[in-house]
């Protein structure tokens, strides 16, 4: 559906290829940040236990939230940094579809992308400090 209501703003600058993945990344973003978003606004019962069980809780699920919470923080942080970073790691796009896309320079590309992971790694890194 995204890709149905997006083709106008196609321009041919990049690969349709590139456009595509480009629209399910920010589709996909935009699912979580609404489901988040909901997740809050739930009231869940007072009978939860106020610490999650480790023998029930999923590690792969703890470390997809901390991940997600830490490239929304970038998007928030950093947006230059972000969305070269979601293009690469995310979305799979090569260095040179990014350039591209994006209509910057390779040298920015990468040197956004470094940041940007720097970024994820401190975060990241924090969670498990603390």
């Amino acid at each position: 559906m995204a890709v149905a209501s997006k083709i106008a703003t196609f321009d041919g600058r990049a690969q349709f290829t590139v456009w595509l993945r480009a629209v399910a990344n920010n589709s996909a973003l935009m699912t979580y940040r609404r489901l988040r978003a909901h997740a809050q606004r739930v009231q869940y019962p007072a009978s939860l236990p106020d610490r999650a069980d480790p023998r029930r809780t999923s590690v792969i699920a703890g470390t997809r939230i901390a991940l997600l919470d830490a490239i929304e923080q970038l998007q928030v942080e950093d947006p230059d940094a972000a969305q070269p970073f979601l293009l690469r790691e995310i979305g799979g796009l090569t260095y040179q579809e990014i350039v591209d896309y994006l209509g910057i320079s390779l040298v920015n590309v990468k040197a956004r992308i470094h940041r940007a992971r720097k970024r994820i790694r401190a975060q990241l890194g924090d969670l498990r400090a603390g």
